[in-house]
């Protein structure tokens, strides 16, 4: 029976390799507090703009996406949101999870556009007011 004992802590005990992998991984928190907060803020926000949009309550929701409330309230209250539970919740909704953590403000732009603006953004201070000046006279 003491062998056994002995050769389960054998197992336990990390060599310096393993060692040397826990003092240099990213701690558990990988993400922070702050950013965590950010996220979850989102959700919440994102979540009661879609409610609104579509006239739903919470409970309504939740039944349709077949969640109960309670998931829904933890996150408000602070719990993070599963991925699981965000998929079932863009499912009810009709809406991908891309589409609920886009950006609404957010332009598309093409590739033309954004050669325009890196070429933009290497001109002299007068030539970007000069190309200025000519787009607006263009717009007209």
């Amino acid at each position: 029976m003491r062998l056994k004992a002995c050769t389960k802590l054998h197992f336990l005990k990390k060599s310096k390799h393993q060692k040397e992998l826990v003092k240099n991984s990213p701690p558990k928190n990988f993400l922070g507090g702050e950013l965590r907060r950010k996220i979850k803020m989102e959700v919440t926000e994102r979540l009661d703009k879609l409610l609104k949009e579509r006239n739903l309550s919470i409970p309504q929701l939740t039944k349709k996406a077949g969640l109960s409330p309670k998931a829904i309230y933890n996150w408000y209250r602070g719990s993070s949101p599963r991925i699981k539970a965000l998929q079932q919740i863009c499912t009810a909704l009709n809406i991908t999870l891309e589409d609920f953590f886009k950006e609404e403000n957010r332009i598309e732009i093409c590739k033309q556009e954004k050669e325009l603006i890196l070429s933009y953004r290497k001109l002299s201070e007068n030539a970007k007011r000069d190309l200025v000046q000519c787009a607006e006279i263009l717009r007209r």
